[in-house]
This record gives structure tokens, sequence and C-alpha cells, in this order.
């Protein structure tokens, strides 16, 4: 099963969603964007997921920012109507890590 098949098969489950994160453009492509991702993939993976048994992490993407969810390991939720959405959801499974 890959990771959207787990992901759908539940109408809920349990999720750290990840807030806002920007770079200013006049410093972008430095690695401050891929390093903010790591710090709340850590604190995810070792504060919270121990405490409260969260699986993913999530994010809501804006369309321009969708490439850097991939390349930082996020995946798109593919559903029909999360494809449709302004900012589509984009996850990244903890348990993988």
């Amino acid at each position: 099963m890959d990771d959207c098949e787990a992901a759908t098969r539940y109408n809920d489950f349990p999720a750290v969603k990840t807030a806002r994160l920007a770079v200013d453009q006049h410093i972008r492509k430095r690695g401050y964007g891929e390093a903010m991702v790591q710090f709340a993939i850590s604190i995810a993976k070792q504060d919270v997921m121990p405490r409260i048994g969260c699986r993913f992490l999530i994010a809501e993407a804006k369309p321009g920012a969708m490439s850097f969810y991939k390349k930082v390991g996020f995946t798109q939720l593919d559903t029909a109507k999360n494809r449709s959405r302004k900012l589509p959801v984009v996850f990244l499974d903890l348990h993988k890590l």
C-alpha cells in the first residue's frame, strides 16, 4: 500500500498540521525552507508523536510551493476533493522516517 492509499483509507487520521512556513524572496534557495521543515519534522517525530500517537505531518501547500513540498518528502493527498482545493493538503508519514 502506498502513502496515498494509507492516508485515504480513513475519514480522519492523527496528524500534526504545520502553519505557514515562508522564506523571504531575497534569501530563497539557500536551504532555510528545508531547514524549517526538517525542524518541524523533528519536533513532530520526537516530541509530539510519542505523546499523542500522531502518524502524519500535514500542510496546506500553495500551488507555487508544491514542488518544494515534494522535494522535502511530502505527498499530495490524492483525492478529487483535495486536487480541486485552492491549497491542497500534502502529508508526510512520520512512521516511515
